[in-house]
């Protein structure tokens, strides 16, 4: 993960339920809790389970093409 604006964009790999694709929803919840990050915009398919982060008020917008 890296900030693009610090406290405002923040880019990351996609989530996945398989390791070898990347790392779990989990991963990211908490730290998103504690930046008060509040939404994802999703670029790619998606590899997760979006009820991961909503059931923790993230929403998701997906732009994925």
């Amino acid at each position: 993960m890296n900030w693009i604006i610090p406290g405002k964009i923040l880019a990351m790999s996609s989530p996945a339920l398989s390791k070898l694709e990347g790392s779990s929803p989990e991963t990211y919840i908490e730290y998103f809790k504690d930046k008060k990050v509040k939404a994802i915009v999703r670029l790619n398919e998606k590899l997760y389970v979006e009820t991961l982060f909503t059931d923790n008020n993230i929403r998701i917008y997906k732009m994925e093409q």
